[in-house]
């Protein structure tokens, strides 16, 4: 049984890439605050915990960007590498420089042309080669037998074969920084531009990563051994590295080399590999545009105004425009609003039918920094009103949108049976949010639940309303009653799923009910089996009921 001893810099260097696709290698993981040898959402919270000087499992490995102390900002790279999303990172990784296997490689050059293997021949009788009295080599006439020979940190044992121009290798040993290579196999000799030019493919079995294939893609060299142009290819799918599958070398004749590696979810990454300190480094992703720490700008635009919209952000209200009476306006264009914070922010508009005998129309926009986060309109002003010209008198629409800012934790985007979101007594309201996360309370729809919102409803006056999931964007399941979320009252809880076509062509959720004043009505609006997404709940008073 080969003896196994610690994988060091060749693996340590790999430690980023492999941290979140499979087991644990030897050595630190940047960003591995656990020291399990993978990178979780745990880490990134230890992280964040150091950074705020309280207890943590945190050592150097989570100064996830080198700077020399733990910040926030190395948290959120933790976080972000534990997510597979970009991130610069450059810990310092422990362990003993050792043999890789590019250094392995590259380092049988010089030797087989100092021996005259490659190149030309060696004078016959000359002083030992070797850069040790203790070694030997000696042309055999068809090959050469080294004994112990060392070239630098180098060192050979075993026959080299050289015939027809070919070189042969038959249990050739190569020691190099603590680990033996052994090569089988052979490399066709050949010459470009008077420089010797190597092809082929070599088996190498390694004491440290196992055994790989090199394949010698017209290899350069110059008299002196060093490589010029050129590419090497390791198969590693048989080595003691794991999830790295293929390890591509550029040869380019500088000591920084380009090095792309295949992993066997078929992802690659690129690194340099320096020739003189054996070091295999990531080459760093662009590091995400920081957090902003202040709000961008917001700005409404009100506009198809039939009577009159207000405006409302953070309860506050900012921007309201009517198109008759006095300063009326037909659009207002984008006006600077203030009150918008970091984190969740609610913003709302509100249309009001003031003239009697007409129906009503709307626009309005949300537009925070470059983004257009809020754009509803609905009929024509003059022309076509909304809800089939809809002539109800006093405020005829509502619309609440939940808007993140991410400078901040969002949260409240989805409501719990805990804190549900309220649906005003008039039932007149059409709310914008997302869910995401775990599935937390289970309706009477069947499948398997994703992550919900919950919104309780209590009716104003008796009457029949109308609830509508249109403009969701995740497969979603709407259920009605009141014991899911631990109730005893009087509505039977019912579940709709799918039961009716919406305007753009989606089955989503649509019923009516008959309900009486002062009763509390639960709603659960679940992601059925998926991650979420935005949902849109539509609620108004109804002219016609089902049941």
């Amino acid at each position: 049984m080969r003896r196994r001893v610690p994988m060091r810099r060749l693996l340590l260097a790999l430690a980023a890439a492999l941290a979140v696709l499979g087991p644990a290698v030897a050595g630190a993981v940047c960003g591995d605050a656990n020291d399990d040898g993978r990178v979780t959402v745990s880490d990134g919270v230890q992280t964040l915990r150091a950074a705020a000087q309280l207890s943590s499992s945190c050592d150097e490995r989570c100064d996830f960007d080198g700077s020399g102390a733990i910040t926030v900002s190395d948290g959120v790279n933790v976080l972000r590498k534990a997510a597979q999303l970009p991130v610069v990172e450059n810990c310092e990784e422990d362990g003993d420089p050792t043999a890789s296997l590019i250094g392995h490689t590259l380092g049988i050059f010089g030797p087989l042309v100092k021996v005259g293997a490659v190149g030309g021949a060696a004078a016959a009788g000359t002083p030992n080669l070797c850069d040790n009295a203790s070694g030997s080599v000696q042309d055999s006439g068809d090959g050469f037998v080294f004994e112990s020979c060392d070239f630098g940190d180098v060192t050979f044992d075993g026959f080299l074969g050289t015939t027809d121009g070919n070189l042969s290798f038959n249990n050739l040993e190569v020691r190099r920084r603590d680990d033996v290579v052994t090569l089988a196999g052979s490399l066709s000799v050949g010459e470009a531009d008077g420089n010797p030019e190597l092809s082929g493919v070599l088996d190498g079995d390694s004491q440290q990563l196992g055994t790989y294939v090199v394949t010698f893609q017209q290899v350069v060299t110059d008299p002196q051994g060093d490589t010029l142009d050129g590419g090497l290819t390791f198969d590693t799918s048989d080595a003691d590295i794991p999830n790295v599958v293929e390890v591509r070398v550029t040869l380019t004749g500088g000591t920084s080399l380009p090095v792309v590696v295949l992993f066997a979810d078929d992802t690659t990454r690129n690194f340099t590999y320096d020739t003189t300190t054996d070091v295999l480094t990531p080459i760093a992703t662009p590091s995400p545009s920081p957090t902003p720490t202040a709000p961008p700008t917001a700005e409404v635009r009100l506009f198809n105004i039939d009577d009159r919209i207000t405006a409302f952000l953070n309860g506050k209200q900012v921007l309201q425009a009517a198109s008759t009476g006095p300063g009326a306006t037909a659009d207002t264009g984008f006006v600077e609003v203030d009150g918008l914070t970091c984190g969740d922010n609610l913003f709302e508009f509100r249309v009001e039918n003031t003239a009697p005998g007409s129906g009503y129309t709307f626009g309005v926009q949300l537009r925070v920094g470059d983004d257009l986060v809020v754009n509803r309109t609905c009929g024509t002003a003059g022309v076509q009103g909304c809800d089939g010209n809809n002539q109800s008198q006093g405020e005829v629409a509502r619309d609440v949108t939940f808007v993140c800012v991410p400078c901040a934790p969002c949260t409240a985007t989805a409501g719990s049976c805990v804190n549900p979101l309220t649906i005003p007594a008039s039932g007149r309201i059409q709310i914008h949010g997302r869910v995401s996360g775990a599935n937390n309370v289970s309706g009477p729809c069947d499948g398997i639940g994703g992550p919900e919102s919950v919104f309780r409803f209590t009716p104003a006056t008796f009457g029949c309303y109308q609830f509508a999931t249109c403009g969701t964007t995740f497969d979603s399941q709407l259920s009605l009653g009141d014991a899911f979320c631990g109730g005893d009252g009087p509505i039977q809880e019912t579940c709709f799923d799918d039961n009716q076509s919406c305007a753009d062509g989606t089955s989503r959720e649509f019923t009516f009910g008959l309900f009486n004043p002062g009763v509390p009505i639960t709603l659960l609006l679940d992601a059925e089996g998926s991650g979420g997404g935005e949902y849109v709940l539509d609620v108004r008073p109804s002219g016609s009921c089902i049941f």
